[in-house]
């Protein structure tokens, strides 16, 4: 069984593997979502402004929330979650590009209890980071996860 509510703490940190985001991944991408902006599919357009491809945004946060299951706080709380609450403050500060190998760090920043005695609320801090060590994605989020009974 996972960690409930109480084995948490505010401070925990979980750093995850590391995954290498591929042109396919940004097509593929750009497929299911039907985001075909240039950025993302269109080389010469891009070199333009970022020197080339760039993955979405959306994206890096797909893979930062898969992630989480191959290392990070979901690999410990799979068994006693209840619910994906959201994403806050997400906010990108540097491009991820074709070949950029990117892994999530986790930290516990907040606690808080609900109306049911039954769960708590866990938020989260997350930052991506490439190979450089340079953060392209910052955000908060939040699951609700279940209470020792």
């Amino acid at each position: 069984m996972g960690k409930y509510f109480e084995d948490i703490q505010v401070g925990d940190r979980w750093t995850t593997p590391a995954r290498t985001v591929e042109a396919a991944d940004i097509i593929n991408f750009a497929g299911i979502s039907s985001d075909w902006n240039p950025l993302h599919t269109d080389e010469e357009y891009a070199k333009k402004i970022f020197g080339g491809r760039i993955a979405h945004g959306l994206l890096v946060l797909a893979i930062a929330s898969g992630l989480t299951a191959r290392g990070g706080s979901l690999r410990d709380i799979e068994d006693t979650i209840i619910a994906f609450l959201g994403i806050a403050s997400l906010k990108f500060m540097n491009p991820t590009r074709i070949g950029d190998t990117i892994h999530l760090e986790e930290e516990i920043t907040t606690k808080k209890d609900t109306k049911s005695p039954e769960r708590g609320i866990l938020t989260c801090k997350w930052t991506v980071r490439n190979q450089k060590g340079e953060a392209c994605m910052e955000a908060e989020a939040s699951s609700l996860i279940r209470r020792k009974i």
